[in-house]
């Protein structure tokens, strides 16, 4: 069964002050989502063409537009996480009547954050610790470097091994030992108290600090000699794990199998102790299974209360009552609405409004005077590729005309 876009009915009048807010994305999703603007047109009147501004260095674009009557679809992708962006809709329809609107874009994180009702954002309320999983454990020709690939990501990683056999002989063992439970901000550590040819690994994993994530990075690996200890290094700073393999190539001797697999991963309470296990169904299978807790709880972080905006600044205030002013720089107002497109251009004073085309004096045609990048002349009317946007000004097919 499919599932449809989501879709947002323009309402007709005047609207003002109304806030259009569509669903929410996150940053790495690209997202499809349909518009109706039957209620801004006549029965008979059909959109000819759809243009979209996102809000300058918000990250999102919209791509893919197709148009169907009174309705047109469009892909959204891109954004950063906790971030409101604006969109700017400019419709022309096939009568050449122009409408537009506005709307928000909340981008968010795929279940990590929550509304606590008074519209602040709460950052990350159950910090859950970082994760590692064993991907593929493959045995190469022994004169290949032993290898440790992350094919996962800093705070979920899944991590790949390649280790070198001998000719012939026992092939070696690696089983998990005691593993233990650090306090936050702790050094991660990992200790081999078996031997070269049966490793058991002794591992202290932290937890997150209060309302951070632990993230696991791989540092370096080295093929050490035969029968010398499997080693890992396992160092923290600012929460971040990063681990440096020794692994040893096999001694001469028949190379033997060992399979791992992934088995259980369970979360556990913040209070608990972390635990890893290895059980085997006696054909040489094996099952790791992992119990991670969580992180505690973080604190409420401050946020945005209320936004202001004039022509010359921008007032945040936050939560504990502080306010932060700001100067405008790459937006503007229009008609009480913020926007923010990518290339702002300033018009010459010198160009006349024909009804509501603008169109140059006889020094732009013979070349005593030049137009900004983006306009160009069609005889005396002022023309735009649309590369630059011109405040109160629309994009009327080419033509450049007053909003």
């Amino acid at each position: 069964m499919s599932c449809s876009p989501p879709i947002l009915i323009v309402p007709g009048g005047c609207l003002d002050k109304e806030v259009m807010e569509i669903a929410c994305k996150s940053p790495l999703e690209t997202k499809s989502y349909l518009f109706t603007v039957s209620n801004r047109l006549s029965p008979v009147e059909e959109i000819d063409y759809v243009i979209a501004q996102p809000a300058g260095n918000s990250g999102v674009s919209v791509h893919d537009i197709k148009i169907d009557g009174q309705t047109f679809k469009c892909k959204i992708k891109g954004g950063y996480l906790n971030k409101n962006v604006g969109i700017r809709f400019i419709i022309q329809t096939k009568l050449n009547n122009i409408i537009e609107f506005n709307c928000k874009l909340p981008i968010r994180s795929a279940g990590i954050l929550y509304d606590d009702g008074s519209q602040s954002i709460i950052l990350d309320p159950s910090s859950p610790a970082g994760t590692i999983t064993i991907g593929k454990v493959e045995q190469v020709l022994s004169d290949k470097p032993a290898t440790v690939t992350n094919i996962g990501t800093p705070e979920a990683a899944i991590l790949n091994f390649e280790i070198p056999q001998g000719d012939e002989g026992k092939a070696a063992t690696i089983e998990i030992g005691k593993v233990t439970t650090g306090d936050p901000g702790s050094k991660a550590a990992v200790v081999n108290s078996g031997n070269s040819s049966n490793a058991i690994l002794d591992i202290t994993l932290p937890t997150g600090k209060d309302g951070e994530v632990q993230t696991v990075k791989i540092g370096e690996t080295k093929t050490l000699p035969a029968g010398y200890a499997a080693t890992v290094d396992a160092t923290t700073v600012d929460n971040v794990v990063t681990l440096n393999f020794g692994i040893p190539s096999g001694t001469t001797g028949e190379a033997g199998q060992y399979i791992l697999n992934i088995g259980e991963i369970t979360t556990l309470a913040p209070d608990q102790q972390a635990t890893a296990t290895i059980t085997s169904d006696g054909k040489g299978n094996h099952s790791l299974n992992l119990g991670i807790p969580q992180g505690k709880v973080g604190q409420q972080g401050n946020s945005i209360s209320t936004l202001s905006f004039s022509k010359d600044k921008i007032v945040t205030t936050l939560s504990d009552g502080s306010t932060l002013e700001t100067t405008p720089q790459g937006i503007y107002t229009l008609h009480e609405i913020v926007i923010a497109p990518d290339n702002i251009g300033e018009l010459p004073d010198d160009l006349v409004l024909n009804g509501n085309i603008y169109t140059a004096p006889d020094a732009y045609l013979n070349g005593s005077k030049k137009l900004p990048e983006g306009l160009s002349l069609n005889s005396n009317i002022v023309m735009t590729d649309g590369s630059v946007y011109f405040p109160t000004t629309i994009n009327n097919n080419g033509v450049l005309c007053a909003a």
